[in-house]
């Protein structure tokens, strides 16, 4: 390269540096006066009608980008500096200037060896690309190096899962350095995308335009728009179609929050998380995704029932999923997709022909999560409550991976969520039965049996949290970033109110609020004061901890084989749509023999097992929140209210 070619690219250097200066000026500016507001519930605080309002700046971490870029740029022109002098040069008007570039060069490295100190200092994990690493493996620099839509690795491919925390501009660093997600990120090269499908409670659709890929079809399932709740599917411009689910009466929430991503290659990758897709929830509060990737059959296989048990099978994680989708109305925008297909004669350009394809012609051996599902509507018998039903759901896939709470010990329930519903003694209880035993049969028993339901306290081994006003308050964005977190003074006023079981949401990764749901289980020694015991202590379980062929090698099973006393696990913890609500999780009625559980919202989620070994250090790990949380002072705290605060 010669120094007229690096003169012009300094002094553009300089121009874009200039260009940021006054970008960030304005950006301080206007980011006073910014309210943002995503109204994002179950059905007890909005209806159908409720639809979600969004006021958000969608500029992915300009500020950051721009400098990493220039950072980065500036390296290279200082290691290429010996190089261009070292050249043969024939003129000597040439050689004068040169002289004088050179000058003007080592000045403009010395800036930006500043600029890259400042960068590391505020950074101090971030790992700054070179000259001469450009061969290196993507996964080795994936996870501390800061990604634009233009530059996504494609080598870093997730067979086994992983969870991570959503990307977050406002985090710091310094508290914690874990590898993060970014959608593009999760999305990988957009020449390789054929097909997605995704579900989102709001949407920001010019944004999404912007990260998806043009040329394929999508499918997007959507919160119905009319107040009877019928199911409907509309065709969009671009191979969109948008597809909504039914809802009784048009009451509840389309909450599920979903991506499946099929690949040219064949892969597929699927991903489960708390964000809703809408660019503040990847950049501006704290959302976790589950992904992994799945790889196409060599050979076509129609059931794997007759290969393993059902309810271990990563097959039936797929069939699961299936379900999901035809429930959710995706049968027929998957028909519409392929009549606009421009080979629609055909067909062969779209991956999936029918959405039992799913489980036949993708290997799910290696998914070790569980799904757990919650659809709209009333389940009658075990079998459909167990499958579709909110907390029979979870209930099933405790026991299938081994983590009902053993006899001698007491479960303790963290509950992290965005949203406050309406409590009652009676439905924590019964939650809470439900999660400790993984069962709810001896509960209705109870019920039935007298008013033992209506005499017991909330148990207090649950734990609420929600961020108080003063974290609100004190957080980066202030009391205008609380516009997705939702308690009512009318709830928090009720005279049976729960308050003594909230605690403060703090994130570990610093002054941020976190849209994360998350419920996370361990089992607690037992002492003098156990404070809940709905069934007296000769009691069996009803049902004995699972023999799951759990994979040890999985990152997210690991170490669950070599607990102490024979324990398996050590707790378990679920990732999903679901808030601690509920309308989320479905009120059970009726009888053992006759159960029936109401569900008002659509909610998806996954959950596993916590390692036995170290189980508080395992807890530790995942929590998005400050362990132990801090308990509400009464009298002196209290849950931030958007209406009353803000």
């Amino acid at each position: 390269m010669d120094s007229d070619d690096e003169l012009q690219r300094v002094l553009e250097l300089s121009r874009l540096e200039e260009e940021e200066r006054l970008h960030r000026g304005k950006q301080g500016k206007a980011k006073d006066k910014e309210v943002i507001e995503i109204l994002d519930s179950d059905d007890e605080q909005f209806g159908v009608n409720s639809h979600p309002v969004i006021n958000v700046d969608d500029d992915d971490d300009p500020n950051f980008q721009e400098q990493l870029a220039l950072a980065i740029q500036a390296s290279k022109i200082q290691g290429n500096k010996q190089h261009c002098t070292s050249e043969n040069r024939s003129s000597t008007s040439y050689s004068s200037t040169r002289t004088s570039n050179d000058t003007f060069l080592s000045e403009r490295a010395k800036m930006e060896q500043e600029r890259l100190a400042r960068l590391k200092r505020l950074r101090p994990n971030l790992v700054l690309e070179q000259e001469g690493r450009n061969d290196d493996p993507p996964t080795k620099r994936q996870k501390s190096t800061p990604l634009s839509e233009d530059r996504i690795p494609t080598g870093n491919l997730l067979w086994d899962g992983e969870i991570r925390q959503t990307a977050n501009i406002h985090a710091s660093p310094l508290r914690d350095a874990s590898a993060v997600f970014r959608l593009t990120e999760i999305l990988g090269d957009k020449s390789d995308i054929q097909f997605i499908i995704f579900s989102s409670y709001c949407v920001d659709i010019d944004w999404l335009r912007r990260i998806f890929p043009t040329s394929c079809p999508v499918v997007y399932v959507a919160q119905p728009e009319t107040q009877d709740g019928l199911p409907s599917v509309k065709d969009m411009p671009l191979l969109w179609v948008k597809t909504m689910p039914r809802l009784r009466g048009g009451r509840g929430c389309m909450h599920m929050k979903f991506m499946l991503v099929f690949m040219r290659s064949g892969r597929l990758r699927v991903m489960i998380t708390t964000a809703n897709f809408v660019s503040y929830d990847w950049k501006d509060i704290e959302n976790t995704a589950w992904v992994q990737d799945i790889p196409r059959r060599t050979t076509t296989c129609s059931s794997t029932n007759d290969q393993e048990p059902a309810q271990f099978s990563g097959s039936f994680f797929a069939e699961q999923l299936q379900g999901v989708l035809k429930a959710l109305n995706v049968s027929p925008a998957l028909r519409s997709v392929l009549s606009q297909s421009p080979h629609a004669a055909s067909n062969n350009d779209c991956p999936l022909q029918t959405l039992d394809d799913l489980s036949s012609l993708w290997d799910w051996s290696r998914v070790k999560v569980r799904l757990v599902i919650s659809l709209a509507g009333r389940w009658e018998g075990w079998k459909s409550i167990e499958q579709f039903g909110g907390h029979g759901s979870l209930s099933k896939a405790i026991r299938e991976i081994g983590a009902v709470c053993p006899s001698d010990k007491e479960l303790v329930l963290e509950c992290q969520g965005s949203s406050i519903g309406t409590y009652s003694a009676s439905w924590l209880n019964e939650f809470y039965v439900a999660a400790k035993r993984g069962s709810s049969t001896q509960w209705l028993d109870s019920k039935r049996a007298g008013a033992r339901s209506q005499q017991l306290a909330a148990p207090a081994n649950i734990k609420i949290l929600f961020p108080s006003l003063r974290t609100v308050q004190a957080s980066v964005l202030g009391e205008p970033g609380g516009g997705t977190m939702f308690c009512r003074a009318k709830q928090w006023n009720g005279k049976n109110f729960p308050r003594h079981l909230f605690h403060d949401s703090n994130s570990k990764r610093g002054g941020i609020l976190m849209h994360t749901k998350m419920i996370l289980a361990t089992f607690a020694d037992k002492t003098a004061n156990s404070s809940y015991n709905l069934l007296s202590s000769g009691e069996k379980d009803s049902y004995k901890a699972g023999s799951a062929n759990h994979d040890s090698h999985s990152p997210v099973t690991k170490g669950w084989q070599n607990g102490a006393n024979g324990n398996r696990v050590g707790g378990w913890c679920y990732i999903g749509s679901h808030n601690f609500t509920p309308s989320a999780w479905g009120n059970l009625s009726g009888t053992s023999s006759d159960p029936v559980m109401n569900v008002t919202n659509y909610e998806l989620g996954i959950m596993f097992a916590l390692s036995p070994v170290e189980t508080d250090v395992a807890a530790c790990k995942v929590a998005t929140w400050e362990r132990p949380p801090r308990k509400y002072l009464l009298g002196k705290d209290v849950p931030w209210m958007q209406d009353e605060h803000l």
